[in-house]
């Protein structure tokens, strides 16, 4: 088993491996953390497919991968493919042998940690059929030893939660080519209720109105009239400027804790004056790692 530190040099070590071809398995311990690892991969442009029959890794390889041009490939594995963890090693093997870079993570956790996850989770353990869930704990760590033995990494993930154990996975592969955080700022009117998908949301329905002016009534948010109205207004600017100096910082710490998506609404009374205003001065704010869309939800109802 080989050090958290040594994987890229030892793996570059073998001349016949080619980098830019890259499989990443992630297995462990049920409960330690294997999906959550995947799905950033995933984010990570990782073509991701969980819980493969080990007999089906080397053939995906051999002909969809090779035939797709996919250079990032990851299988998440859990013992429900127990039957076939006896080709496992062997299957990598040849992998191997076929120029591929292949990295073996293995997530583990004491046996407390993961009783008291599947008891906050209530889910059952997959090999908790006739016996307790203790000893389907103790079965699993021994069935996958010899695949243990074998990891180029290996995780303990007790003191993790899952922002954690995101931040990390997304920090060891590839930080430096990590997707910008895909932000979607949705304007709404109140009176139509609030949008479900939000993360985040906020209420401009204390600040001026163009509503009540009545050449600025039959225009959006879109229009610079309203724009200028606004934004020229003394209090409506302290308000952005606070209102961008938060949303700066909260949108890096989304980030930060490993997500790669996330939807702000932004609401006034009708969704067609303020708040279509102040995300069309959003999509032109230059954030640090974001790329944004906007959706002006409402902006047609009367």
């Amino acid at each position: 088993m080989r050090s958290f530190s040594s994987i890229s040099s030892l793996n570059m070590l073998d001349k016949n491996i080619d980098p830019c071809k890259e499989l990443v398995i992630v297995t462990g311990l049920s409960g330690a953390g294997k999906t959550g690892v995947v799905r950033v991969l995933e984010d990570l442009d990782y073509y991701c497919i969980d819980n493969l029959p080990v007999p089906m890794i080397r053939h995906f390889i051999e002909c969809i991968a090779m035939e797709h041009d996919l250079s990032k490939v990851a299988f998440g594995i859990d013992i429900r493919g127990k039957d076939f963890f006896s080709t496992f090693l062997y299957e990598i093997e040849q992998i191997k042998k076929m120029a591929w870079k292949v990295t073996i993570i293995f997530l583990d956790a004491h046996d407390k940690t993961l009783l008291k996850r599947y008891q906050e989770t209530r889910r059952r353990h997959p090999l908790q059929q006739d016996i307790t869930l203790s000893e389907a704990i103790s079965y699993e760590r021994k069935l996958l030893d010899p695949i243990l033995q074998e990891a180029d990494l290996h995780m303990n993930t007790d003191s993790w939660n899952v922002h954690d154990l995101r931040k990390w996975a997304r920090s060891y592969f590839n930080a430096s080519i990590a997707p910008d955080l895909l932000v979607n700022f949705v304007s709404f009117g109140f009176k139509h209720g609030t949008p479900l998908e939000s993360n985040a949301l906020y209420d401009l329905r204390s600040l001026p109105n163009p509503y009540f002016v009545p050449d600025l009534r039959s225009m959006s948010g879109k229009d610079i009239q309203v724009y200028e109205y606004l934004f020229h207004n003394r209090e409506i600017q302290e308000y952005w400027d606070k209102f961008i100096t938060f949303l700066e910082f909260s949108l890096k710490k989304t980030y930060e804790e490993g997500r790669f998506s996330a939807t702000i609404a932004i609401g006034c009374t009708g969704g067609r004056h303020r708040s279509v205003a102040f995300v069309e001065r959003l999509a032109k704010h230059k954030f640090s790692q974001v790329k944004s869309i906007i959706y002006h939800r409402d902006i047609e109802k009367s």
